[in-house]
């Protein structure tokens, strides 16, 4: 058993069945002996995306998560103290806390992004 926490990209990919996510990786996300999660700080960025027009998904992040059995994970006070260890590889603010929410709770990060490799995080680059 593995434990994932998906990068908001990933959520959308996963949840859209899209092209981009591999069928070896969807394979891997379906495994139901496998836990995924998603933080509320990326449900937070996407919601900022569809409202300023970037992003067209319309369903409730909320109930796609339900629907693909993905646990919302809250964000703590030990994760949000955890981002003043880390490097500044990059500024984004939504992935320092994903980058802090997998070291706390000992996950694997799932994202695309090649930069949050250069943090000492367990990544799937997919």
């Amino acid at each position: 058993m593995m434990r994932y926490l998906l990068d908001s990209h990933v959520f959308l990919w996963y949840d859209e069945s899209h092209a981009r996510l591999s069928a070896a990786h969807r394979e891997l996300l379906d495994d139901s002996a496998n836990e995924l999660y998603l933080s509320v700080a990326s449900i937070w960025e996407l919601t900022i995306k569809r409202s300023l027009g970037r992003l067209a998904a319309s369903a409730r992040f909320r109930d796609s998560a339900k629907r693909l059995d993905i646990e919302i994970m809250a964000i703590t006070v030990d994760h949000a103290e955890r981002i003043e260890q880390l490097p500044r590889h990059h500024s984004d603010p939504f992935d320092h806390m994903l980058i802090a929410q997998a070291k706390v709770e000992g996950l694997v990060l799932v994202t695309h992004d090649r930069i949050l490799a250069e943090y000492d995080v367990a990544v799937l680059r997919v």
